[in-house]
């Protein structure tokens, strides 16, 4: 496609990563009672949300978490979550920051992600990874998430599972991980990328 479009070759691209708001690694305040784990919504989530909705009500039997579903409003969703959910489509970054940096997982069912954005911010945070096995992530975020089959819910169900049931070391170790590979996602290295690009234009 890149061809078609831009007669340029895959080899010959250059990818200009974007940067990672620096908020994300300052500690911040959540408005949110813990425990809780965050769960994020996109359009991305669409295709999978009949498995998203089966996973959180089995989750609210199974856990003493509050589940906090965060990002954009879906037109399928529920119009009330019920139960122990607390929805927020929107939040500055400095509270999008606490809400990471206090959760227990970020569970992300999107699907064909190209960037990975939203998991990156919530590794920076520090906070354990659940994700689809899909699109770009695992080119992104390596091998720190722990990925679940998309296609079922028991997968979904279990991945969250085992980043819940993380014992201290597991758990700091994949904070670190994450913490260490999103160092790199600065927006003053994602400029030079992009200048050091055109320059060979």
């Amino acid at each position: 496609r890149c061809l078609d479009l831009f007669e340029v070759p895959l080899n010959k691209g250059i990818v200009a990563p974007p940067g990672l708001d620096p908020i994300f690694r300052t500690t911040q305040d959540t408005m949110v009672d813990l425990p809780y784990v965050v769960l994020y919504m996109s359009p991305l989530v669409a295709p999978c949300l009949a498995k998203v909705l089966a996973v959180r009500e089995q989750l609210e039997k199974e856990l003493p978490h509050t589940i906090v579903i965060a990002g954009p409003g879906l037109a399928e969703e529920p119009v009330d979550w019920g139960g122990r959910v607390v929805r927020i489509e929107y939040l500055p970054d400095n509270h999008l920051a606490g809400l990471y940096q206090h959760g227990s997982a970020f569970i992300y069912p999107g699907l064909h992600d190209g960037a990975g954005y939203a998991v990156l911010e919530a590794m920076g945070a520090g906070l354990p990874v659940v994700a689809a096995k899909s699109g770009a992530l695992q080119e992104v975020a390596k091998d720190i998430p722990i990925y679940y089959n998309p296609s079922s819910s028991d997968s979904l169900l279990q991945g969250t599972r085992r980043v819940l049931g993380f014992s201290k070391g597991e758990r700091a170790q994949r904070v670190h991980l994450g913490q260490s590979a999103t160092s790199n996602y600065t927006w003053e290295k994602s400029a030079w990328k992009l200048m050091s690009a055109l320059q060979r234009l």
